[in-house]
Order: C-alpha cells, then structure tokens, then sequence
C-alpha cells in the first residue's frame, strides 16, 4: 500500500534545493499539500512527512553519494511520479536527483574548469530565494512557494526531457 501524503512539517529558518523539490514532487503525486513552517507540534502520522533543512546524511548510494530529503522522497515517490516507468525514473534520479542531494550536503562532484569557476547549479538558484536580510517583510512562508512553484515548472520540464529520452532509447533498440 502506498502512503498518502497531505502534510508536510518543515522544521527550519531556511530552505534548500532537497526541500523545496521534495516539496514540489510530493504535490505533483499528491495534489495540495498542507505545509507547517516551524509547527509548535508535530503529530507523526502515515500521511506526514518531516523535512529538515539541518538534514543529517544516513544513507549512502552503491555509488558512495549521499541521500539527503530529495533522495529519500524521490526514492519512495519517484516511480508514482514516473507512472511506474522504471527507466524515466533511474534516468531522472541519476541525471537530477543526485546532484540536488550532492548539493544540499556539499559533496563535491566533477571538477572545476581550467579558470577554477564553479559551474551554476540549481541548488544555488534555490538557495537565492530564501529570504534575506536586505528584503522588507519577505517571509519564509512566501519564499518557500515562490521556490516550490519554480521547483514545479523544474521538475515537469526534467521529466519531458526525461520520457523524450526513454522514448528514442525504445524506438532505437
């Protein structure tokens, strides 16, 4: 049996690129979710999920890369999200989900190019819509849909290319 999520406890003063694409993939399976910023209680429940922007890693790939909370919603929810096609979501989680938990816990991938500038990665874009101290009356309430629906626009256009891809791959065999 499959959990039905219909709320989300964010525990946190900031978001990461891990939490708002959980967030965006739990809505995308499951329709409107209820979100609780920083709740006075939390009931544990079937239907709940626990987000942590101070996410402790626990788990580890084959590979050694860590899992951090878009690992572990994606690899719960992910197959539901890819209409159970296998290949669309091993090839959505190794081309995006990794690099977002590489992000979030800042385990280096790749290397930098010869003028030693880091690549753009859309965690740092995530990271930029948090709230800052230069914004007036912004809240994290606020931020955190801005990003979750940006993250929604992200994660539709990931899985077109992704069914795109899975597509030629069966008309070429």
């Amino acid at each position: 049996m499959v959990r039905q999520i219909s709320k989300i406890f964010f525990q946190g003063l900031r978001f990461n690129a891990g939490i708002v694409f959980s967030i965006a993939l739990l809505e995308e399976v499951f329709g409107d979710i209820d979100i609780y910023i920083n709740p006075k209680s939390t009931e544990n429940t079937i239907e709940t999920v626990f987000l942590s922007y101070d996410f402790q890693v626990t788990r580890y790939r084959e590979s050694g890369i860590p899992i951090s909370n878009f690992g572990n919603i994606w690899s719960e929810f992910g197959l539901m999200y890819c209409h159970e096609d296998k290949m669309l979501f091993n090839l959505i989680e190794y081309e995006f989900v990794r690099s977002i938990d590489c992000f979030d816990l800042n385990f280096e991938i790749g290397t930098q190019n010869y003028m030693a500038i880091n690549p753009l990665s859309l965690g740092f874009i995530i990271d930029l819509l948090n709230p800052s101290s230069l914004d007036d009356e912004v809240s994290l309430e606020n931020s955190l849909n801005e990003a979750v629906n940006f993250s929604v626009s992200v994660l539709r256009s990931i899985k077109k290319w992704g069914m795109e891809k899975v597509l030629i791959y069966n008309l070429t065999r």
